[in-house]
This record gives structure tokens, C-alpha cells and sequence, in this order.
């Protein structure tokens, strides 16, 4: 092989050098850029996962606010003819992109909502029926204080027997005890109360 060949071949094979470092750093860039576009992604389905929890969760804030106000708003207008409040239920629901979105994290939220909600109508339910206990027991004891104020002022007396309808002695003494069972009755259901506002509180704060 003559002089000018071989100036030729190591010419070619110095441009494959240049090439295949050519390639090589493009390979590498091309790497960087796809682990760049990963990123990227992963960063937006971060952003819309947090979006739709912050979303859901303003919605249950939002729910929850409204029930407040009218629990509020019932307590300070309250007659006897007042419905019960039932909590919002249609926030508990999540379909579609949202949920698929939210995954683990908003999950976590509807049990957290699911179970309060669940606890706030088994407390309403159970201060409904103390309150209607509570209205009984008043009006037995409104009428036992009226018979036994009817009788003192026939015999002029403060202990006297008094027979009903049903032929059942009623005295002084089954007062004071329905006096006592209405005290207790209103204590269970001021305690009752505070609790359910102390856990609605605290989930509020999880917002």
C-alpha cells in the first residue's frame, strides 16, 4: 500500500473517531433529555394529583362550612318543629380523571370524610332521640308537678299520695327522681354535643 492509501485510511478512520464521539454525546444528550422528560412528567401528574386533592378537599370544606352554618343558624331559631340537618353526602363521590388522579392520597380524604360523615348522623340521630326523651320526660314531670301541686292544695299538704288514672300512687319522691333522670339526660346530650363539634373541628383541620 502506497503512501497516499494510507494517509487515506488513517483520514477515515479518524472521521469514524469523530463520528462515533459525535454519537456517542448524542446518545448521552438524548438520555439526559428523556430522563429531563420524565421529570417533567412526573412533576405534572405530582401537580394535577395535588390539584385534585386540594380541589376535593375544598369541596368537602365548602359542605361542611354550609352544614355549620345552618347547625348555627337552627340552634339560635330552634322550635320544636325543626328537621333534622343531614350532612352533604354527594362530595364522598369521586369518578373519572379525579380519582384516577388523586389515587392513594384522595382516597385517604373520602375515608377520612366517609367516617365522619357516618359519625356526624349517628350523633344526630342519637341527640334526636335524647331530645325527644328529654321532651317526655318534661312533660311527665310537668304533669306530675301539676298533680302533686293540685293535691297539696286540696289537703294542704306537701307529701300526699295521689292516685292517677291507673290507680298508681304517685308522690313527691318519683318527682324528684324524673327530676334527676332529665338532669343526666340534658348532661348526655351537652356532652354529646361537644364531642361532635370537637371532631368536626378537628377534621376542618386536616383541610
Amino acid at each position: 500500500m502506497d503512501t497516499h492509501s494510507r494517509q487515506l485510511v488513517r483520514q477515515k478512520e479518524q472521521s469514524l473517531r469523530v463520528l462515533g464521539k459525535h454519537l456517542s454525546g448524542l446518545q448521552q444528550e438524548k438520555k439526559s433529555l428523556e430522563e429531563s422528560v420524565r421529570h417533567a412528567e412526573d412533576a405534572l401528574r405530582m401537580a394535577a394529583k395535588y390539584d385534585s386533592l386540594a380541589s376535593y378537599m375544598r369541596a368537602v370544606e365548602s359542605s361542611y362550612r354550609e352544614v355549620r352554618d345552618r347547625i348555627v343558624q337552627s340552634r339560635s331559631t330552634s322550635t320544636d318543629k325543626d328537621l333534622p340537618l343531614q350532612l352533604p353526602r354527594v362530595h364522598l363521590d369521586l369518578t373519572g380523571p379525579e380519582r384516577l388522579l388523586g389515587g392513594p392520597d384522595v382516597a385517604a380524604c373520602q375515608s377520612l370524610v366517609g367516617t365522619f360523615s357516618e359519625l356526624y348522623h349517628a350523633a344526630f340521630s342519637r341527640i334526636g332521640s335524647m331530645e325527644r326523651e328529654i321532651s317526655a320526660h318534661q312533660s311527665h314531670v310537668s304533669a306530675l308537678r301539676k298533680e302533686l301541686h293540685d293535691a297539696c292544695l286540696r289537703e294542704d299538704l306537701c307529701f300526699i299520695p295521689v292516685r292517677d288514672e291507673r290507680d298508681s300512687i304517685v308522690t313527691l319522691n318519683t318527682v324528684l327522681q324524673l327530676e334527676t333522670l332529665y338532669s343526666n339526660t340534658v348532661l348526655q346530650l351537652e356532652t354529646l354535643y361537644s364531642n361532635t363539634a370537637r371532631l368536626y373541628i378537628v377534621t376542618l383541620s386536616y383541610n
